[in-house]
C-alpha cells in the first residue's frame, strides 16, 4: 500500500513540475509580434512591436553615394517601445529583427 502512495505522490510531483516547465517555456518564447516600420528618406526610421515578449530592433540597408550599400541597426527595444536609427542616406531596405530575450 505504501508503494502505491509513493508512486502516486511521485507522479503528482512529476506532473506538477512538467506543467510548470511547459507553462514557463510558453510564456518565455512568445516572440514580439504586430510589428510596424516607419521611415522617410533622410530621417529617422523606427520599428514598434505591440504584442508578445522579448525585444526587437530595426535594421536598414542604406545607400551612401561614396560607399555604396551599408547595414545599419537600431537599438534593441522592449515590446511597446520604439527602436530607432537616424540616417541622412537613402533607405534601400528595412526590416524588424526579433529576439525572445
Amino acid at each position: 500500500m505504501r508503494s502505491k502512495r509513493r508512486v502516486a505522490g511521485a507522479t503528482a510531483v512529476a506532473a506538477a513540475t512538467l506543467g510548470a516547465v511547459l507553462f514557463t517555456a510558453t510564456n518565455a518564447s512568445a516572440a514580439p509580434g504586430n510589428c510596424t516600420i516607419s521611415y522617410g528618406n533622410g530621417s529617422t526610421a523606427a520599428s514598434l512591436c505591440t504584442t508578445g515578449t522579448g525585444h526587437h530592433r530595426i535594421d536598414l540597408v542604406i545607400f551612401q553615394a561614396n560607399a555604396g550599400e551599408n547595414a545599419v541597426e537600431g537599438n534593441w527595444a522592449a515590446v511597446g517601445q520604439y527602436s530607432r536609427v537616424n540616417t541622412s542616406w537613402e533607405i534601400v531596405n528595412a526590416w524588424v529583427e526579433l529576439s525572445n530575450t
